[in-house]
């Protein structure tokens, strides 16, 4: 990573620490695309003695009570299950398992019970993306959590938008990620488009403004993407010019491909496989994903389907604004998004 040695050193000691018992939390915030998710990553990668439980939070799902914490615990239910315990019965009950009511105190307390338990043979990592999305109560129960790890081998690191100085991550240990230095721009960029010129340089990280994310795309893209726009009305932030760029480079894309960026970005726990079956079965071959590939950010070789925030909000809306598009029916199938009203294309060779 490219000028982030304090963030990340933050980071490794929370490690080390979690390794020799004691636990810590730290929030992660910024705006979109700023680097908040590679420092995620980091943190993950370098944690394969722990164990850890990831979830990346989405807006459909941010009125849905617990769905977050639904998503999180998914890799231990079967701890939850077994346990006879009042708290354990107070999980069930906010993951829908049973039809008791539910006390988000309790369920705060429970989760700590779990993490502690888990703790006991190897530390915890708990990693969240996107924490502005998550439902109110789970969110609520992750602050509860953060604030009692300190004794127990567990690291919670969440990631948001907002200064968590209000809502409910305040009091917990925060990280503002800024914008990278122009010297470290310079080395990302030339990581990302090798083949640059200097003058080209210059304007790309001047655009960016230090935001990874955008210095990427703008590279990808080919230069200034609001050229008009900021000659009328100054520069836009970084958020909304990405977004725009990202629908009009997902509407550029052929049908096929463009189906695989709306299950790319409705599968949230980054299952490629489950992607690659689901395109197969709608007819998305390999020059599809080749295409979506070498259109940005995307998934590739082995790596989850995990798209930027702002991309996974394009696919989002080119999933729903596509319902009935290709038949002219209300009710879009799997299959005629792929088709692209009736294209044929070839078998997929990528998996089961």
């Amino acid at each position: 990573m490219f000028g982030r040695r304090e963030e990340t050193a933050v980071l490794d000691e929370l490690l080390s620490q979690a390794r020799d018992g004691t636990g810590g939390a730290l929030v992660l915030w910024g705006e979109p695309g700023i680097g908040k998710s590679a420092l995620l990553r980091h943190i993950h990668d370098r944690a394969p003695d722990f164990v850890r439980l990831s979830h990346s939070a989405t807006r459909p799902e941010a009125d849905l009570t617990f769905a977050g914490l639904h998503g999180l615990l998914r890799p231990v239910t079967d701890r939850i299950e077994s346990s006879a315990t009042a708290q354990a019965a107070a999980l069930r009950a906010a993951l829908g398992s049973s039809g008791e009511p539910v006390n988000r105190l309790l369920v705060g307390s429970a989760v700590l019970s779990l993490l502690s338990g888990l703790g006991e043979r190897q530390p915890v990592l708990v990693v969240v993306d996107d924490g502005q999305w998550l439902d109110e109560a789970t969110a609520l129960c992750l602050g509860i959590v953060a604030r009692r790890v300190r004794a127990h081998p567990v690291v919670v690191v969440l990631a948001d938008h907002s200064d968590p100085a209000a809502g409910p991550w305040e009091g917990l240990a925060d990280v503002r990620v800024g914008g990278l230095p122009d010297e470290s721009a310079r080395q990302l960029l030339a990581t990302v488009a090798p083949l640059t010129d200097e003058a080209t340089t210059r304007n790309l990280v001047r655009e960016a403004g230090g935001n990874p994310l955008a210095l990427h795309e703008l590279a990808t893209l080919g230069g200034d993407i609001d050229a008009e726009h900021r000659r009328k009305r100054g520069r836009p932030p970084v958020g909304p010019r990405l977004r725009r760029a990202f629908r009009a480079g997902i509407e550029a894309l052929s049908p096929p491909a463009q189906l695989l960026t709306v299950l790319a970005a409705a599968e949230e726990h980054g299952d490629r496989l489950t992607v690659q079956r689901a395109g197969c079965a709608s007819g998305a071959d390999d020059a599809a994903w080749e295409e979506v590939s070498n259109a940005g950010p995307a998934p590739r070789g082995g790596q989850p389907s995990r798209f930027s925030a702002p991309r996974r909000e394009q696919g989002r809306l080119r999933g729903q604004r596509c319902r009935g598009e290709a038949t002219g029916s209300p009710r879009l199938g799997r299959h005629d998004a792929g088709r692209g009203g009736g294209a044929r294309v070839a078998p997929c060779r990528h998996g089961p």
